[in-house]
């Protein structure tokens, strides 16, 4: 009958010796499988409660369709921070605005690679977010929620609910 089809959003959390600073680079690769569904997660916690391996924080999105892809996602935490093509910021009032828009999302899309290799990179430094696939800005977020914005936290990569993915 094949895999179980998972019921909620699961991590595979880091838990490596290595302490991850405050403001770093991530840059990794990812293969997009055309029906795929994921996001790199960065400045996170880990929940507490019943569903084990879940986080919330700031999410790297990748999906197979490109819907997605180089956003800035909050996973159980806002939502959509910034849509690709744009520089948003997060104000006191936790709600993101978009402040420019920088390149057409058709345009950045084109930029993505579907069942092949595609290039990853997180920048986040203070309170600065930018994602870039395969060398193009992506989406860029400026964080100046005081209250709930994360300056550290946990590394962890999805495995998005609904059928089993590569």
């Amino acid at each position: 009958s094949g895999p179980a089809k998972l019921q909620y959003n699961t991590f595979l959390i880091y838990s490596g010796d290595a302490e991850i600073p405050e403001n770093f680079v991530l840059r990794f690769d990812i293969k997009l499988s055309a029906h795929g569904n994921s996001g790199m997660q960065y400045r996170s916690w880990i929940l507490d409660g019943d569903q084990p391996y879940r986080v919330s924080g700031y999410q790297a999105d990748f999906d197979g369709a490109a819907t997605y892809s180089g956003i800035c996602y909050g996973e159980g935490y806002r939502g959509i921070n910034a849509e690709r093509g744009t520089i948003c910021e997060v104000g006191n009032d936790h709600r993101p605005r978009v402040l420019s828009l920088f390149a057409e999302d058709d345009d950045l899309k084109a930029e993505i690679k579907i069942e092949d290799w595609n290039s990853y990179e997180v920048i986040a430094h203070d309170n600065l977010r930018i994602n870039k696939i395969n060398g193009k800005v992506m989406s860029v977020l400026l964080d100046s929620d005081v209250e709930m914005r994360r300056t550290d936290g946990v590394l962890a990569i999805q495995a998005h609910a609904g059928p089993a993915m590569e």
